[in-house]
């Protein structure tokens, strides 16, 4: 049976139109600016009171620097000169304002300016710094993980820095707090202003989201039904389409969801490290690019490779498509690693598979007829008396 040639003409033109469906999603659910004000800004800093221990309750966008709370206790913070100064001695180098944010529904992220200055030491640690960020809690009160995004961070001592930042609020967060500390640091941390204002997804990223949704959804599909036409093994290439079916359900889901979906010991293991999530990305696209080209039977890497270059930054443009969801370099990087490791699996197991060529028989006509059985020749009629 003659082996079917694959279309690589379709197979270019589909990662063509990937590649530029990726640099559309990025460029405008990541790159373009999206966020407009959903309030008006706050002037937290400088207010002339001093934050206290007991916070009072705040409504609606009403923030000031009375609902501070200082920890671990009043005495590491001051005000001179009109800035407000933050202490942390050797032997206890942890010192934080804790200033809650109203999280309306509408709400994605807050525009931070700032000016700040940290006298002291700190570590290499990302969380050995003077820092400005947000922190999250769920719906139980529970701490989220740091996911280590700062307006400020400084690991020894700076100059007056001006901030103007945008930290965009966790996924899961129930409730935000902003974070002015010194953890794990020892030294002063100065402010000398900070003004906050929530921020809102502009009006036209909804239906941005839905074309580009619709685009992806065309693509898949066309990838499926290319799949299902070259595929030299039909198992391989069902098994192929359901992995992929997983694949974007995990990718497209929203992380609250999978939170409650996914065992709570899942969910631990998978923020217990930074390292977690990358060997996540690396397993699965390792599995579908061992599936996909074992279902093609392909045993030239050009393509597979060049789809392998294609679909890493695009598994993670179509996470913009969800709310919350975010692309990373590090992600996608991981992504590109597995599928290499997946199409060099792939293609060894395609090559030892592979049916060795007939040998043609070349044969004198002396061998062939030596071959044949020797069968008497009729004699004439005449010859038969």
């Amino acid at each position: 049976m003659s082996r079917p040639a694959p279309p690589r003409a379709a197979g270019l033109v589909w990662a063509v139109f990937v590649a530029l469906l990726t640099a559309a999603t990025i460029s405008l659910l990541a790159i373009v600016p999206g966020l407009e004000p959903a309030g008006p800004a706050s002037r937290i800093w400088p207010s002339g009171t001093l934050p206290t221990a007991h916070p009072e309750e705040t409504t609606g966008h009403d923030v000031n620097a009375k609902s501070w709370r200082v920890e671990p206790g009043a005495d590491r913070v001051r005000i001179v000169g009109g800035i407000l100064q933050l202490e942390a001695p050797p032997a206890d180098p942890h010192a934080t304002l804790r200033l809650p944010l109203p999280l309306e529904p509408a709400v994605v992220g807050f525009a931070i300016q700032s000016e700040l200055r940290f006298t002291g030491r700190g570590g290499n640690e990302p969380t050995r710094a003077a820092r400005l960020h947000l922190a999250g809690r769920d719906e139980a009160g529970r701490a989220l993980p740091d996911r280590l995004e700062d307006a400020f961070r400084a690991h020894a001592t700076s100059e007056w820095t001006s901030v103007d930042a945008i930290l965009r609020v966790p996924p899961e967060a129930a409730s935000v707090e902003l974070l002015v500390r010194l953890q794990r640091a020892t030294g002063r941390l100065e402010l000398r202003r900070l003004v906050v204002q929530p921020l809102r997804e502009a009006g036209w990223r909804f239906p941005a989201r839905i074309a580009l949704a619709l685009a992806w959804t065309a693509a898949f599909a066309s990838a499926a039904l290319l799949l299902v036409r070259v595929a030299l093994h039909p198992v391989w290439a069902a098994t192929t389409l359901l992995a992929g079916i997983g694949g974007l359900l995990l990718l497209l889901a929203p992380p609250e969801l999978l939170a409650a979906l996914l065992p709570r010991p899942v969910v631990r293991a998978l923020s217990s490290s930074p390292s977690v999530p990358y060997l996540g990305h690396l397993g699965l696209s390792a599995t579908l690019a061992l599936l996909a080209t074992r279902a093609v039977g392909a045993e030239r890497p050009l393509l597979p490779l060049l789809l392998v270059l294609v679909l890493a930054p695009a598994g993670e443009a179509i996470q913009l498509l969800t709310m919350g969801r975010e692309a990373s370099v590090a992600d996608a990087l991981a992504n590109m690693a597995g599928g290499l490791v997946g199409i060099a699996a792939a293609l060894v197991s395609n090559r030892r598979r592979a049916p060795a060529p007939a040998e043609a028989v070349s044969a004198s006509p002396a061998v062939i007829e030596e071959a044949l059985p020797v069968v008497p020749a009729a004699l004439p009629e005449s010859g038969r008396r």
